[in-house]
């Protein structure tokens, strides 16, 4: 039986959702620059990141398929001063390859690590498609998403080797608990090259920047991350 991506990250805990830290000073510069004001968070997980952008003043709507994640953004953003929500942040349980939300609505849509973890690779096109299509004209698209990193880290080297046969693409593998080794949800991991080819039909990239970080779920190994800002094409 094929595995069901999407119960993966229905289920999945919340707090355990992979995420970053922040997000970058320079995204927000170019939100400001744009003159950025409605923001989609597809894959918010807890809301992180939607709850920050709603105290800079703009209007953010987060999406994801956990409903307990949800539930986990509203608490928090009901803990927010009026002022600081002014009708500006809304979350929605649901499926951001199938969400039903009016084409051409938002300024700019964040997408962080969703790319890798979304499933297959008819799953990250369809993401992107997705984010195109709600996007304004010469809407802004930031994501970051995980890079290969088979020459910094044995273990992703051996977990490229290792699940190639059963995930059928390079540089894909499975997320395990690291007691139980219970397969959690399907990662995979980017070269540049492969990140100009999912965007060239939808987007301009105007910045791929890749960095050597902390692993999402490894904090003591090293992992590569890809950054880009991308501009709908007209």
């Amino acid at each position: 039986m094929e595995r069901d991506f999407k119960k993966d990250w229905r289920e999945y805990l919340p707090n355990k959702i992979p995420t970053k830290d922040k997000l970058p000073d320079y995204l927000y510069e170019v939100l400001e620059k744009e003159g950025v004001k409605t923001i989609l968070d597809l894959g918010c997980g807890t809301g992180r990141f939607t709850i920050d952008l709603a105290k800079r003043g703009y209007s953010v709507l987060g999406v994801d398929i956990n409903p307990e994640a949800i539930e986990a953004a509203e608490l928090e953003a009901a803990r927010l001063h009026p002022a600081e929500r002014r009708g500006r942040l809304r979350f929605m349980a649901g499926d951001v390859l199938n969400v039903e939300l009016d084409r051409a609505s938002f300024d700019a849509v964040l997408l962080q690590l969703v790319i890798s973890i979304i499933g297959k690779a008819e799953d990250r096109w369809r993401l992107i498609q997705v984010a195109s299509s709600l996007l304004k004209p010469v809407g802004i698209l930031y994501f970051s998403a995980s890079g290969v990193s088979d020459e910094i880290n044995p273990t992703y080297a051996d977990l490229y080797q290792k699940d190639l046969p059963l995930t059928g693409e390079e540089y894909t593998y499975f997320s395990r608990d690291q007691k139980t080794g219970e397969i959690l949800y399907l990662t995979h991991h980017f070269t540049h090259e492969e990140l100009e080819e999912l965007l060239k039909e939808d987007f301009e990239i105007e910045m791929i920047s890749k960095e050597r970080e902390a692993s999402s779920r490894r904090p003591s190994e090293a992992a590569y991350f890809f950054y880009v800002i991308a501009r709908q094409k007209i």
